[in-house]
Order: C-alpha cells, then structure tokens, then sequence
C-alpha cells in the first residue's frame, strides 16, 4: 500500500512538473515569437517608406536565414524575386551596363550598405556605379560583413580579378561597431552565436553520440532556451551601453585591424596587375550624429575608432575618406550607414570620379 501511494505521488509531482514545464515552454514560445516577428518586420527607426521598400522588406524575409560559409562566416544563399536575386555564388545580381566602357571589371566588396539594404538590385551601389559609368561591376558585399571577411572572399575568387581591374573595399561601419564590443576586437558579427553553437565539444564523453549531448541538443530546441539566448544577447549587445573603445586603446586596436586588411588585400590586388581602393564609409553618427539615446555604443565606437583609421589611413596609397562625406539624412535609410537609393547614387557619383 505504502510503496503504490508513494508512486501515485511521484506520478501527481511528475505530472505536475510537466505541465509547468509545458506552461513555462507556451509562454516562452509566445514571448519569443512576438520578439522575432517584430525583428523581422519593417524596422521602426526608418522614415516613412516608399511602396518599392515596403516590398523590399516583405521579400528581404526570404532570404534572412543565411546559412554557415566556410572562412567568411555566412553567405546569401541563392535567390531570386522581383526586388532581391542572388547567385548561387552568393553575389548580389548588379545590372549590366547598356554598352560596356572597357573590358575591365570593378570589384565591389563591403557590408550591407555595398549590398544594397533596403533597395532593390537596381538601386544597389555596384549597379548604380555601373549604369554611371558603363563599367561592368561585380557585387562581392554581404550582410553585417567586416573587412576581414571581405579580405577572405577576396582571396577566394583573387583568379577573377584580372589586369586593368579595380577592386573597392567600402568599410568602417561594421567594423568599428562589431570590433568595440568587450573582447571582440577583430571578431565579425556572429562570432558568440557560432561559440555558443560549439559549446558542445565533439570530445568523449560530450560527443555527438553521448546521452549529454542528446540532452543538450534537445534542449536547445526548446523556446525557453531561445528566450534564454534573447536575453542574453540583449546584455552582451546592448545599444545603450559604452562602447568599449571609450578605451584609446581598444580603439586603435580596431583600427589597426582595418588598416591590417586593408593592407594585406592592396598587395593581393596588385599582385593581379589592379587597382585597389580602400573606402572608409560615411556614417549618420560622424555627420549628422541621428537619434544618440537610442545607438550610444554605435555612435562612441564611430566617433572613437574613425579618427584613428583617418590618421593610419593617410599612409595608405589606397585610402579615400569619405567619413564626411555630406548625404543629406533624408537619403539615409535608418541611423545607421544604409542609404536610399538617392542616397546610393551619391556614393555612386562619387565613387565614379575617383576609380581609374
């Protein structure tokens, strides 16, 4: 009697257990599906949109699920809609000039703002460059890359760069905001998330095959672990605190890693018999200086690390600031770096009359 009492009671605690469990899963699942739909709709801090970028949000959501690439972090996976196309190299479609000037193509590397966020094909800067010019024109930018990633895809496809060519590396932004959180110097964007996925070592006795990691991988699918990764994301990156590079010497440190790249991707270049530039970005922050309380470690890390790469970059044969560049803010897309398209033609027009 004793021993099937003592069972149903452990069967009410277990069964009890399980559905708080269950309960505390359902509202973590609401909670963090409210927060991803929100992430992934129409970012609040743009200006009153256009029709053409109300659709480019609503197909930029096909293509947000950017998968793992070998030695460059992520890449655009292949693509292809009315507003955004990709190849199934990764590269973002640029058009075709209506005659071609020469033969000789312009290589285009950067972050978003390169890649065009918040515009179509059409209205990215390589494309604008191209109907500018009538230079043919290659897209190599991704989404939130530094200039260390673009070094990397460069050495990847160096064989088309061919004599005569030019090759642009638009940065700054990315760099200087990734690179001034604690302990990120050098790092890209995903570089906790991808630490966080290797947490589980493939080590005895934590192997894929052991009982802990089928536990933790379980684990790991379940929508209160997700909350968890929310919420401690929000700590690690929050826009409301100091950038670390209120720190001269962080500061430096990052753009020392810029000048770095940068350096090592001039000699890769010329070795190919092309012309290298290296475009430091204007940014909202070091010009207008848009909404402070809302981006103050963006705004520190700009202010902080943008002078040391104008100083470094001076020594640089193939160093153009354009950090003041003057866009009007109508033609930034948000408080950040990206641009309209009227704000892209700028950089387009201006670029243009620099690259040889």
């Amino acid at each position: 009697m004793t021993i099937k009492k003592n069972v149903a009671t452990v069967s009410i605690i277990l069964l009890i257990t399980m559905m708080m469990a269950g309960l505390a899963e359902l509202c973590a699942y609401v909670f963090t599906a409210k927060a991803q739909l929100e992430a992934s709709s129409t970012p609040k801090d743009l200006p009153s949109l256009d029709p053409e970028q109300l659709e480019f949000f609503t197909e930029y959501q096909g293509t947000a699920n950017i998968p793992y690439k070998s030695h460059v972090g992520w890449q655009s996976k292949e693509f292809h809609g009315r507003y955004i196309n990709i190849t199934g190299k990764g590269l973002r479609v640029t058009g075709s000039p209506v005659k071609s000037n020469t033969a000789h193509t312009i290589h285009f590397f950067g972050g978003s703002t390169m890649w065009g966020y918040g515009v179509r094909d059409d209205g990215a800067i390589p494309s604008l460059f191209t109907k500018r010019t009538g230079l043919n024109s290659i897209n190599y930018a991704e989404l939130a890359w530094t200039n260390r990633q673009s070094l990397n895809r460069l050495i990847s496809n160096l064989s088309e760069i061919q004599k005569g060519d030019s090759v642009v590396f638009y940065d700054g932004y990315n760099d200087a905001v990734y690179g001034c959180y604690p302990g990120m110097v050098g790092a890209h964007a995903r570089e906790q998330q991808i630490n966080d996925a290797l947490s589980v070592t493939s080590y005895t006795p934590y192997g894929r095959h052991s009982l802990l990691f089928g536990l933790t991988a379980f684990v790991r699918e379940t929508s209160i672990y997700a909350l968890y990764e929310q919420i401690k994301s929000r700590r690690v990156h929050q826009p409301d605190s100091h950038s670390d590079c209120t720190n001269h010497v962080t500061a430096e440190a990052v753009s020392d890693f810029i000048i770095n790249n940068w350096r090592a991707a001039e000699q890769l270049v010329k070795s190919r018999g092309a012309n290298f530039y290296c475009i430091l970005q204007p940014s909202s922050f070091f010009t207008e200086r848009l909404n402070p309380k809302t981006t103050l470690h963006d705004i520190e890390s700009i202010m902080e690390v943008y002078p040391y790469i104008i100083r470094a970059g001076s020594n640089l044969s193939c160093f153009v600031d354009l950090s003041r560049l003057k866009i009007p803010k109508e033609h930034y897309f948000d408080i950040q770096a990206h641009l309209t398209r009227e704000g892209n033609e700028i950089i387009a027009g201006t670029l243009a009359k620099i690259i040889e």
